[in-house]
């Protein structure tokens, strides 16, 4: 495996590249979940952070230990039979939602970009995934070690720029909270970033074999991802309130800094919609060869072309509705993990 900490580093960046969706890269997600909390949001950050490492470690060391190999043999450990049945089943569709949903994200993207059909990025995206699919977890992982870094650095550049620039205080009160408390949207942030996480940590899991690289990974990941959090955070409350009214509000911030800097920033966000994809994808493959019994290569080409023409029928307002319901699922299967880990020790 080489050396364990550029392994750990590699397996964290993997984790990252998952939990930055679009949503994320875009500030949206951060405007949504912490920053309409005014004064509080920065103490949600820190929850967030703190249970997303306490997950990581019960999670990734609970499915070391017993070598678990599926998202159903995972569930069946801290989930009743008949419960782990109806979750596994949402978190698929979800899964699967997910991924179809980031190849119409990306097929808008090159038409607004480029002019091109819609279709003609989800097929790029599409052809991506399926090479990266060809390669196993192996592929996964080497997908997020290239391609999270330039999210990392680009987020940061934009962070240390708003660090530096006197621009007006936003007001963010127009926005519609995710809940009335930021305590209980931080539970609801990591529960359903955790959805699609689990079933890539029990890809991974051969990547991860002693106790000492799961606290490597957690401490890379809580730690990475959380500052770059912050870094959307100062960037957002900084700014101009008007960027409330945007879809992509970390876009409209890179843009007020140079032109060269908004262009580098739209490829971040490509690189967020490859990364989430990847992650979806390899999630509902590990998850769904084991219960429908088709072979790992054919069920790959299946989703990859299959997804393509589904792209097109606009999945992403299906979606938005569905997150908060999966949201509260994540809840329950967070809870229980964690639980049942120090339960079983």
């Amino acid at each position: 495996m080489g050396n364990p900490v550029k392994n750990s580093l590699k397996v964290a960046l993997c984790i990252i590249g998952t939990l930055i969706g679009a949503g994320f890269a875009s500030g949206q997600e951060i405007m949504s979940f912490f920053i309409v909390y005014g004064k509080n949001s920065a103490w949600g950050l820190v929850i967030f952070s703190f249970l997303l490492a306490l997950y990581l470690f019960c999670t990734l060391d609970m499915i070391r230990q017993k070598n678990i190999c599926s998202y159903k043999g995972y569930l069946k450990e801290i989930l009743p039979k008949k419960l782990s049945i109806f979750v596994e089943t949402a978190v698929i569709l979800f899964m699967l939602s997910s991924f179809i949903v980031m190849l119409s994200g990306f097929g808008a993207v090159v038409n607004q970009m480029f002019s091109l059909p819609n279709i003609t990025g989800a097929v790029i995206l599409s052809a991506f995934c399926f090479f990266v699919f060809s390669k196993n977890a192996e592929g996964l992982v080497n997908a997020g070690a290239y391609l999270t870094p330039i999210i990392i650095v680009f987020i940061a550049i934009i962070g240390f720029l708003s660090l530096y620039t006197a621009l007006p205080t936003a007001n963010f009160s127009v926005i519609k909270k995710i809940t009335d408390n930021y305590i209980f949207s931080s539970f609801i942030y990591v529960s359903y970033n955790t959805i699609s996480l689990t079933p890539v940590l029990i890809g991974i899991k051969n990547f991860i074999k002693t106790k000492k690289d799961v606290l490597s990974v957690m401490l890379f990941s809580s730690a990475i991802l959380g500052t770059m959090a912050i870094f959307i955070w100062y960037s957002l409350v900084k700014f101009d309130k008007t960027i409330v009214y945007n879809e992509i509000p970390m876009l409209d911030i890179a843009t007020h800094f140079g032109g060269v800097l908004s262009h580098a920033y739209t490829i971040v966000l490509f690189a967020a919609m490859l990364t989430t994809a990847v992650s979806a994808g390899f999630g509902f493959l590990t998850s769904a060869e084991k219960l429908i019994k088709i072979p790992y290569k054919k069920l790959s080409a299946c989703l990859c072309v299959l997804s393509v023409p589904l792209s097109q029928i606009g999945f992403a307002s299906l979606i938005a509705h569905l997150y908060s319901f999966f949201g509260y699922i994540g809840i329950g299967v967070f809870l229980m993990g964690i639980i049942q880990y120090f339960l079983k020790k």
